[in-house]
């Protein structure tokens, strides 16, 4: 009945935790690090209370190119970058601050033609930048040393105000598809923002998770194999270990948690503590011991030998992080949910599910020991004993426990018959 109710209880948690765990998000807010009462805190919550329509500033700079090539007519990249910018549908387009849009429309306001060679272009450009109408643009255009060889130029633009994080990596990789589409060599146009570090984090923040988390459960596996030395033991941690993260980060998306740099960090070091509950029960199940010879017994005696060990290294990790639970740090108290779920799902894992599969379908103990601590002795068979055996008779053969023992004042030694009658000792 208690096995029904534990192999329940664990399929229901379970279910929870896997609802939760489609259900999470990969969020990141680089706000939510920031102390309270922080002036920049206070300069980002103004700015989402008064100007909640303003998106975030982008820029896409241009190195070492022959800006008059591009400026011609079948090769005009340089409009290309501006007016796929413009229509991309993360920018607003009203935003876009462009020195070539403005220089080719002082151009033509002013009948200038069009220049006939790179100085000429670079001549032109400098003269539209001294002027009221190019005035704005001097900071977007780096000439060499006072030359008219231009170094590098940027565009300027604003992103419609985004609300969750799936559109912000969206918004990243549709301007990155959009700058890598505009041709200029050799040096290819780029698009940054302070913000895309962040960007950045979340779009490959799923993937790296996954895949560390994989390679921290394969370590598991090879280190519990090598050390139990039984593949089904292993298996058995192995799978305590996979619900024991399951289970947490489902309950990640109840408790307010996201995917995010902090959260996949504290999941991945979670993983040495969620195989420890579990490593020391099936490793303590796995030695033999003569007065234990079924399943059932074999778990509790696994249990009262090392369960109690188990439960207090959980609970010392829990005195260790539950004063991060008092902080208002996003970051300690992050640490706190995840560590705390972590400790609960592992011990029960540990000390509830795990005694009950062993002791269901557990394997039996280490063959080469078995046949050191207990013997198995047929009627008739004469035996060498060290001196110092105290039962001669009453025993039943089949399950004599034939233990060695030495006495420091003697080194005489013994031989005995094994009959259906007992033991006869003879001492030499």
């Amino acid at each position: 009945m208690v096995q029904i109710a534990v192999i329940l209880t664990t399929l229901v948690v379970f279910s929870f935790g896997t609802y939760g765990l489609t259900m999470l998000e990969r969020h990141f807010d680089f706000k939510w690090f920031l102390p309270s009462g922080s002036y920049v805190l206070d300069y980002f919550s103004n700015q989402d209370q008064f100007f909640p329509s303003v998106g975030l500033e982008t820029a896409v700079y241009t190195g070492d190119v022959n800006y008059y090539y591009y400026s011609e007519p079948g090769h005009d990249q340089l409009y290309e970058l501006g007016r796929s910018f413009q229509n991309n549908k993360y920018i607003n387009p009203s935003t876009v601050e462009y020195w070539y849009f403005g220089y080719e429309t002082w151009r033509e306001k002013n009948s200038i033609p069009r220049p006939g060679n790179e100085s000429g272009f670079s001549s032109a450009l400098r003269l539209f930048l001294n002027t009221s109408d190019g005035h704005r643009y001097q900071s977007d255009v780096k000439f060499v040393n006072g030359s008219n060889v231009i170094m590098a130029t940027k565009l300027i633009a604003r992103h419609w105000k985004m609300n969750n994080t799936d559109e912000q990596v969206n918004a990243l990789v549709s301007v990155r598809d959009t700058v890598d589409s505009v041709v200029l060599r050799p040096e290819m146009p780029f698009a940054y923002a302070p913000v895309y570090v962040n960007w950045e984090a979340n779009l490959v923040i799923r993937k790296e998770l996954l895949r560390n988390l994989g390679l921290a459960m394969l370590c598991v596996f090879l280190v519990t194999l090598l050390l139990i030395a039984n593949v089904w033991t292993s298996l058995f941690v192995l799978t305590c270990v996979i619900l024991t993260l399951v289970n947490t980060a489902g309950m990640m998306h109840f408790w307010g948690l996201t995917i995010d740099v902090a959260t996949t960090i504290i999941l991945i070091l979670a993983i040495g503590l969620a195989v420890d509950y579990s490593a020391h029960i099936g490793h303590a199940f796995m030695v033999p011991n003569a007065t234990a010879t079924t399943r059932n017994d074999r778990t509790i005696l696994t249990l009262h030998t090392i369960g109690t060990a188990v439960w207090n290294g959980g609970f010392s990790t829990f005195l260790a992080f539950v004063l991060l639970s008092t902080l208002g740090s996003y970051i300690f108290s992050t640490f706190f949910k995840v560590l705390f779920l972590v400790v609960v799902f592992g011990l029960f894992h540990g000390l509830c599910f795990l005694p009950v599969v062993l002791s269901l379908i557990g394997p039996a103990p280490y063959s080469h020991m078995s046949e050191t601590t207990n013997s198995k002795i047929m009627p008739g068979s004469a035996i060498e004993l060290n001196d110092g055996i105290k039962q001669t008779a009453g025993f039943h053969a089949e399950s004599f426990d034939a233990r060695y023992y030495n006495r420091a004042d003697s080194h005489e030694k013994a031989v005995g018959t094994v009959s259906s009658n007992g033991v006869s000792i003879e001492d030499r």
